[in-house]
């Protein structure tokens, strides 16, 4: 059963990965999770134990996608529900019961294998990484998404082990760290190549957001006086590394397209490439059960490159409000878990996954791709964690 879980999950990230630019990705993955679905039901001697407040957000979810549906006369915003609640079902109640405090190395691992087995597959068919760097997928900026998600992985688990030799008996060799940070960095110098600002402004974000919580956690641990001094360590290691990258290419790259695409757009009186005035637009002319599936190509002649923009469009206030509230319960979940006074497992990973789906649905649309999946499984196995811990 392990195996088949193992494979179910790896299957579920590489195409949710793949979305973008591989069609059926996404009936693949809802239908993987049907099966999964069954599959599982079929432990009865399983007893269910989960949060009913996110469980009440997705059925009504589903329920006002049925509205929406009927309003509109378009039955692919039911089954667009549906497939959420499906997909909430198998992550969110049936998978974290079974597997508890086992899962969260697995969905580590499950992330980071299908998304390197993606990039790799990228750099041996393309044979080039200059930018625009998009490897298997139509457009860079959803490479930049899957090299960004890989770096939120190796960010978690980078912090992961720094918090540890500050607090713990658990020490890691200077030479690990540093082998763990340049992965970080030959990834992000990927996704500078990919020339996707989303994705570049991210991965800074999230490689720096930890650190007020490390030092919270030491402070909690080990007094202000050693908080102060690995303050001062940190501050000094940061100034030291980035001298350092201002003598490879990584600064070139980062000053001739990341730096240069903002000066551009800033010329052109649009930081957001036009995205505001879609926005804008979706934002007045949404009704309470939105305008169909067709509502952008039809309506705005645009996508709405922002998850709940796109939500508002097909959907509407309701269902998009609901969805919100189920995403914002998650992030307050995740963030519990990281500021746990208990030594957890992989303390970082879910708040930085969350974050990061976060920041991504305000320039694109992150249904069905890896972070939405992951953010489902944090829903309740964070829960199921901290039980297992607190025994």
């Amino acid at each position: 059963m392990k195996k088949n879980f193992s494979l179910l999950l790896f299957s579920l990230m590489l195409f949710s990965s793949l979305y973008m630019t591989f069609s059926p990705a996404r009936i693949i993955t809802v239908g993987i999770a049907f099966i999964s679905v069954l599959y599982f039901i079929s432990f009865k001697n399983k007893i269910l134990h989960f949060k009913t407040f996110p469980l009440l957000i997705m059925v009504l979810f589903a329920f006002s996608s049925f509205i929406s549906s009927w309003k509109n006369g378009d039955l692919e915003l039911l089954i667009g529900g549906v497939s959420l609640l499906i997909l909430y079902l198998l992550l969110g109640l049936l998978i974290p019961n079974i597997y508890q405090h086992s899962l969260m190395p697995k969905v580590h691992n499950g992330i980071l294998l299908s998304h390197i087995l993606i990039l790799v597959t990228s750099l041996i068919l393309v044979r080039s990484i200059e930018y625009p760097f998009q490897g298997l997928f139509s457009n860079p900026n959803s490479m930049g998404i899957l090299l960004t998600t890989i770096n939120v992985v190796l960010i978690s688990s980078f912090w992961q082990k720094v918090l540890e030799n500050f607090t713990s008996d658990k020490k890691y060799t200077l030479k690990n760290l540093l082998l763990s940070f340049l992965m970080i960095i030959i990834i992000f110098y990927l996704t500078i190549q990919t020339g996707s600002r989303t994705s570049i402004s991210i991965n800074m974000i999230i490689f720096f957001l930890p650190v007020p919580f490390i030092l919270l956690r030491v402070a909690n641990k080990k007094g202000i006086i050693k908080t102060i001094s690995i303050t001062i360590l940190i501050i000094f290691t940061s100034f030291f590394t980035w001298n350092l990258i201002k003598l490879t290419p990584l600064y070139t790259s980062l000053l001739d397209i990341f730096y240069y695409k903002f000066y551009i757009k800033a010329q052109t009186g649009s930081l957001t490439s036009g995205r505001d005035g879609i926005w804008s637009r979706t934002l007045s002319e949404s009704s309470l059960f939105g305008g169909g599936r067709d509502f952008f190509s039809l309506e705005v002649g645009i996508a709405g490159h922002n998850t709940f923009v796109s939500l508002l469009g097909q959907y509407g206030y309701i269902p998009t409000i609901l969805f919100l509230l189920f995403c914002l319960i998650i992030l307050l979940y995740s963030f519990a878990y990281l500021v746990s006074k208990k030594d957890v497992p992989y303390r970082y990973l879910p708040f930085l996954i969350t974050v990061s789906f976060f920041l991504f649905s305000t320039m694109e649309s992150m249904v069905y791709k890896t972070p939405m999946i992951a953010l489902f499984i944090f829903a309740g196995l964070i829960n199921s964690v901290r039980h297992k811990v607190s025994k």
